[in-house]
């Protein structure tokens, strides 16, 4: 298995070749904490109490998101009969986020002005659009499924937690009404 070093440029540079491969699972996690760690730093603040506090806000949400994302995502792959291991795809999936470690020279950037706003507006966008790309090719590589079927799982994971429990609000809520009219 390939250094840490070596798989983050990889990912970065040659994310094909390395989601192609099992990556592990500890890195993934590593990745995330190391990612919440240097946009706390980024954050602006100087009180170590605040820095830590967001810190632990921003890794507590990163880890949340992955495992239930990526939950959802691996369930929708296996749906598609995807040869997916659980330990590879979750590390691909947040190995996916290293283009937002720019996000903390992004905002030291956007601090130098008008100019510096702009610079940053649209390095955030390709930084956000590169994320993406990193997103379908994990998935892809991971998952060992077609481009189009990398984004379909992409998409559904991002709508089904907005949709379903809006549709259980709604069927709920007739259904309550249909027994209270009687």
């Amino acid at each position: 298995m390939a250094g840490a070093l070596e798989t983050y440029y990889d990912v970065l540079f040659r994310p094909s070749t390395a989601f192609a491969r099992p990556l592990s699972f500890g890195l993934g996690a590593l990745t995330l904490l190391l990612i919440s760690a240097v946009l706390a730093l980024s954050s602006g603040g100087t009180d170590s109490v605040g820095l830590w506090l967001v810190f632990l806000a921003l890794a507590a949400w990163a880890i949340f998101t992955w495992l239930a994302g990526g939950a959802i995502a691996y369930i929708l792959a296996r749906a598609w009969h995807a040869p997916v291991e659980p330990g590879p795809f979750y590390a691909a999936l947040a190995l996916a986020t290293l283009p937002w470690l720019l996000a903390a020279p992004l905002g030291v950037i956007g601090a130098w002005g008008a100019a510096g706003h702009t610079i940053a507006g649209i390095g955030g966008l390709v930084v956000f659009v590169w994320w993406l790309v990193e997103l379908v090719l994990a998935v892809r590589g991971a998952g060992g499924m077609s481009t189009g079927r990398a984004i379909a799982v992409l998409v559904l994971s991002a709508v089904l937690p907005l949709v379903l429990p809006a549709l259980v609000l709604t069927f709920g809520t007739l259904g309550l009404l249909a027994v209270l009219a009687g």
